[in-house]
């Protein structure tokens, strides 16, 4: 029996491995992506280390937010060049609305649809929610991309 969980935590290693480190990548794990029908989830690429949001950072607002950095552009690239160069089919791309998750999705696959329920600009009692609405998505069944 596959747990979904467990894929997608292999999903997401392989991912930030294979982006740091390609000759390293485990084609087993490759092959699992292949394989498709999993659900992964990444976090985005680099910005500047302990720093975050300033205070009055607005989602909507870029220019408020901690951002990409040129070498967390270079490795959001990367990600997509790993996945392509694997022949990874890749289906929904999906991410919060924050800039510096727009940019990596934007960058690696070269599209992105928001979705709000992954942002971590929430208050706790908007957690249930969310975690509903994400179960929903990661459950759903979609035809393989052509």
């Amino acid at each position: 029996m596959r747990l979904p969980l467990l894929d997608s935590a292999i999903a997401l290693a392989i991912t930030l491995l294979a982006a740091a480190l390609p000759s390293l990548a485990n084609e087993q794990l490759w092959s699992t992506l292949k394989g498709g029908g999993l659900v992964v989830l990444m976090r985005h690429a680099i910005t500047t280390p302990g720093v975050g949001d300033p205070p009055g950072m607005k989602v909507d607002d870029c220019s408020t937010q901690r951002n990409l950095t040129e070498e967390g552009r270079r490795h959001a690239k990367l990600i997509g060049e790993a996945w392509r160069a694997h022949g990874i089919q890749v289906g929904k791309v999906m991410s919060s609305p924050m800039c510096r998750c727009l940019e990596t999705a934007r960058l690696a696959f070269g599209r992105v649809d928001e979705f709000p329920p992954v942002t971590n600009a929430r208050t706790e009692s908007d957690m249930p929610r969310q975690v509903r609405e994400m179960r929903q998505v990661a459950s759903e069944k979609t035809a393989a991309p052509t």
